[in-house]
């Protein structure tokens, strides 16, 4: 027997044993026969006279096929961003981020994220990977420091909702920020470990560190010291390297050569590439970009699976809102429409799976491409999140964000509701909204904060537009009711404003926009702070959204903490009078 085919018979024998377990009655066998090939035969089994698998289930048999052929894969990763479209990008419902990951599943087992807040992703992605049985390398955004703190309000609301996350196998805590040095390299140090405390106090340990380029990082001694793991971000496209042909290993021996150096100079560290891949918009030595995705992708990872390399392709969708036909949209070995760009033959001997050759898909919808027109429905979690706010923000480092803001405010707690739906395989407009459940309609909410600014010196056009950066949301969508002095201290300034209702089909629900401003300010009571507009107290509620569906108005009621009206306390008397008659 060859020596690749010994890798292969733990996967075969398993087949036969399920085989087996599955015909008991049919096939009686009495010595299993390993496999020789990589094709499966008719005889599966032996006994003084061979019987074949002619009367079998063969339909059954295909299930437990397309199974296998499901649950493996040839990439170790792939990068994943849930946004889509063109413009500014769209939001995905649940179905289609799961969607997503059934068509990734047939290549790898691992999702890596960027973030966790933006569009809801962290929260459909983690759901999705726990029911598919994926698992995820998560990502957080570091800056601006309220988004940090929002991606670890989700981090935690996942856990409260899904339970201990064993399936989260790593975490980098910002992306590139010292290439871009957006961010002080002594911040990106003390939030990784921030984060990493604040994981470790939940139970967790898998690593935690950071992404970036080589050149950041070695100019980066604290983020070094202060990384787990640190995924490095390594291009041919960037190097310059030509392709003169399929068989022509340039590219992946300077790729190989890079990480080597890197992990050499950095020892007791776990070193993974996080980023690798090619834009299909981009040719080179007179080849287009399609050849050359499909070139690099068969010498690349079938060369990192033999020198034990962990990689996570960059990436597994295009995102033209990035730039539709360009190189910044177009590194996806999917296009935005779900449909493969490329014949995927990957065929690494260092592999335990082998996938059949698949041909790029020719359908336009995205659905019927994930799940070959096969409707699958189950019942699971409203897309919201069930949880309440994190009572204790993660701790933070002295020289780091207790420079940027102090939490001297109590933290309130939000309580989140959840329905049971149930979801399908295919896509409809109605369900692409984030963060939301079908009977929550769009109306609006009516607000109050109160500033540590006096009236006069009040600006609410400023407010309006930190408001709006703040919750992502147009400007247009905010309308101010009444600015008014508090009545007992009036040094203090009273706003009231409005969420208004979006006329995109595809925004947050003036609602949601709601729960995301108190969800932010549970972490970042100092919010408005940095902006010059210190606030007192916490955010109030002043009216209900009025809808005509009673269940979107208890939810919005139970998620704001309104307190009961008089109806509903002498409701509950009634109830508890009756029950001592």
């Amino acid at each position: 027997m060859r020596k690749n085919n010994l890798k292969f018979i733990p996967v075969k024998v398993f087949v036969v044993f399920v085989v087996q377990k599955c015909f008991r009655g049919i096939v009686r066998c009495r010595d299993v026969v390993v496999l020789r090939t990589r094709s499966l035969r008719k005889h599966f089994c032996t006994t003084k006279t061979t019987k074949t698998l002619t009367g079998m289930n063969f339909k059954l048999f295909f299930l437990i096929a397309l199974v296998f052929g499901i649950a493996c894969g040839q990439f170790y990763g792939m990068d994943y961003g849930v946004k889509r479209g063109n413009g500014a990008g769209i939001c995905p419902n649940y179905t289609q981020v799961k969607g997503d990951l059934v068509l990734m599943k047939r290549y790898t087992n691992i999702v890596r994220l960027y973030n966790l807040h933006e569009c809801n992703g962290g929260n459909y992605t983690l759901r999705a990977a726990k029911e598919l049985g994926m698992k995820v390398f998560i990502g957080l955004q570091n800056n601006p420091l309220n988004d940090f703190y929002w991606n670890i309000y989700v981090f935690e609301s996942m856990h409260k909702e899904l339970g201990f996350m064993d399936f989260v196998v790593g975490a980098a805590v910002g992306c590139e920020s010292l290439h871009r040095n957006d961010l002080a390299k002594d911040l990106v140090a003390s939030r990784i470990v921030d984060f990493r405390n604040f994981t470790r106090n939940l139970g967790y340990t898998f690593p935690v560190g950071t992404a970036d380029t080589t050149g950041g990082f070695n100019n980066a001694p604290a983020v070094r010291a202060a990384s787990e793991i640190m995924l490095i971000n390594i291009f041919a496209y960037y190097s310059g390297t030509p392709f003169a042909s399929a068989t022509d290993t340039t590219a992946s021996d300077n790729l190989i050569a890079q990480f080597n150096n890197f992990k050499k100079n950095n020892p007791g560290k776990i070193i993974e590439i996080g980023e690798t891949g090619w834009p299909t918009s981009e040719s080179r030595s007179n080849q287009n970009g399609l050849t050359i995705l499909k070139w690099h992708m068969n010498q690349f990872v079938c060369r990192c699976w033999k020198e034990n390399i962990s990689l996570y392709w960059f990436q597994s969708f295009d995102q033209p809102f990035k730039g539709e036909n360009q190189r910044e949209g177009t590194w996806g070995i999917w296009n935005d429409a779900r449909q493969i760009k490329i014949t995927m033959t990957l065929d690494c001997p260092d592999h335990p799976y082998v996938p059949t050759p698949i041909p790029p898909s020719t359908s336009t919808s995205s659905s019927s491409s994930s799940t070959s027109s096969t409707t699958r429905t189950s019942s699971t979690s409203s897309t919201a999140i069930t949880s309440t706010s994190a009572t204790n923000p993660p701790s933070t480092s002295s020289t780091a964000v207790e420079s940027q803001t102090k939490e001297t405010k109590e933290t309130q707690v939000v309580t989140k509701t959840s329905e049971a739906t149930e979801f399908s395989f295919t896509t409809d407009a109605s369900e692409n909204v984030p963060e939301t459940s079908k009977a929550e309609e769009d109306v609006k909410v009516q607000l109050s904060i109160v500033f540590s600014v006096s009236f006069s010196d009040f600006d609410s056009a400023k407010f309006v537009r930190i408001l709006a950066t703040l919750l992502d949301i147009p400007e247009s969508r905010i309308r101010i009711v009444s600015v008014t002095p508090q009545t007992k201290r009036q040094e203090n300034t009273v706003v009231t404003f409005e969420i208004l209702p979006s006329s995109e089909a595809n925004a947050p629900t003036a609602a949601q926009v709601a729960r995301r401003l108190q969800d932010t300010l549970s972490f970042n009571s100092s919010a408005f702070e940095d902006s010059g507009l210190p606030m007192v107290g916490t955010i109030q509620v002043v009216t209900e959204a009025t809808t005509a569906s009673s269940t979107a108005n208890n939810n919005l009621a139970q998620s704001f903490g309104v307190r009961l009206t008089i109806p509903s306390i002498s409701f509950v008397f009634g109830i508890v009078l009756l029950a001592f008659l």
